[in-house]
């Protein structure tokens, strides 16, 4: 049976509606899934975008649960009766059977832990900013991790390259159209050793999935990284500006995806408003607050000023 979790399903919602929505959709949604492939073998954007807006909210399609299981010799079929009372689009069930492969994709798994858990597992207690704590985190599994003595590094990007990244892994791209931001220290894949700074290169890109309920509308990533030293020159270890490390990778074999991490920046508009109302109680107990000691600094006063006006009195009338 194959496992499909409510989390990697928006996941892949997201990422897809990301890279599909992109200026550079050609680049970024690799591989395409084939079903949308015409028969002139032109790639339909359209006509996913039509289909990723169509598909069931993660509560419409999982209601309490919190995985789905598939046949693995009829994952199809088992997409079509899972989607059959809540999606009348034909492309459905065929958009869903696609999720399920990149899920499950060769020697890979993708997986939804928990913050606090990963936090743990990379022993980041003492050093992790708290502005820089991710959202959400998704571990990656490999058959073939890296043995021996490895490196770990973070890798920022665009959240359009991420649906790629998260199947095809880093490639390296340098002297290509896909590359971005230059190759100031030569070629290769580039890591940084602080989170943060991985963080200034990671941005929102392009519109994302408008029924996330879960990780936001609006996504930036990153992912955390193996990476085996390999020899030679494979793998070199540069100081940029303010001391910032950065590792370069000159074999994309040499790096694996070890963790993907999410930070939202538009949230669910039912978390937002929870958020702005708790806000507004907020506000409304602090302007209580300041009025509740205005009123007794006034009642002081005024408790000070009929002090003296009767000590006033009682000496005047002491006078005569």
């Amino acid at each position: 049976m194959i496992h499909l979790h409510r989390h990697c399903y928006e996941l892949y919602m997201c990422l897809l509606s990301t890279a599909a929505h992109s200026n550079r959709k050609d680049n970024a949604l690799r591989p395409f899934p084939k079903y949308f492939i015409d028969e002139n073998n032109t790639r339909d954007f359209d006509r996913l975008i039509v289909c990723l807006e169509s598909m069931p909210s993660v509560n419409t399609l999982y209601k309490n649960k919190q995985e789905l299981l598939f046949k693995e010799d009829n994952t199809l079929q088992d997409a079509t009766d899972c989607l059959s009372t809540i999606c009348k689009n034909k492309d459905a069930p065929h958009l869903l059977k696609f999720i399920l492969d990149m899920c499950h994709f060769k020697s890979r798994r993708v997986r939804y832990i928990s913050v606090g858990q990963y936090i743990h597992e990379r022993g980041l207690h003492k050093t992790i900013p708290p502005h820089i704590i991710p959202d959400h985190v998704f571990e990656i599994t490999h058959q073939d991790r890296p043995t021996g003595e490895f490196l770990k590094g973070y890798h920022g990007s665009s959240s359009d390259n991420f649906f790629s990244i998260l199947t095809n892994s880093l490639q390296n791209y340098s002297n290509t159209e896909q590359m971005k931001n230059g190759s100031v220290y030569g070629e290769g894949v580039y890591a940084c050793e602080d989170l943060r700074v991985a963080r200034n290169f990671s941005s929102g890109g392009s519109k994302g999935w408008s029924k996330s309920r879960f990780l936001g509308s609006e996504i930036s990533c990153l992912v955390d990284c193996e990476i085996s030293k390999g020899t030679g020159s494979d793998v070199e270890s540069k100081v940029g500006e303010e001391n910032n490390k950065y590792i370069v990778v000159k074999k994309s074999e040499n790096i694996k995806i070890r963790y993907l991490l999410l930070y939202s920046q538009v949230k669910d508009l039912s978390v937002k408003q929870k958020r702005d109302r708790s806000s507004m109680i907020l506000v409304g107990f602090y302007v209580l607050f300041i009025l509740f000691i205005f009123m007794m600094r006034f009642h002081t006063e005024v408790k000070m000023e009929a002090r003296s006006l009767y000590q006033y009195v009682m000496l005047m009338y002491r006078k005569h």
